[in-house]
């Protein structure tokens, strides 16, 4: 499991040959408990693994409330801080970063 540390990433490497368009995305919270939950995150894209444009982004959110919840996210919803997409951009990698605490922090 991720320790409750901002700056936690996990990364999508699709290798030369693969890009992705996104336009949703779904997480989902991986324990059996309420702990640890999901509260503040950004989803980054990037063509070459160094300069990254953040497609989305949730601070304090509180979606994710019991355990196992699956949550599908639309990338173009209002005031959802896409600031640096490109919609018309392929991405070859996708990351998600912890950007604040998690519900037990």
């Amino acid at each position: 499991s991720t320790k409750d540390t901002p700056g936690s990433y996990f990364c999508y490497d699709l290798g030369e040959r693969l890009a992705v368009l996104p336009t949703h995305y779904t997480l989902r919270h991986g324990r059996n408990d309420k702990e640890d939950l999901l509260r503040s995150w950004e989803l980054q894209g990037s063509d070459n693994g160094e300069h990254w444009a953040n497609l989305h982004s949730r601070e304090n959110d509180s979606t994710f409330r019991r355990p196992l919840q699956v949550e599908t996210f639309e990338l173009d919803e209002t005031g959802a801080g896409a600031a640096d997409a490109d919609d018309d951009r392929a991405y070859r990698f996708v990351r998600l970063i912890m950007s604040g605490a998690n519900s037990s922090g």
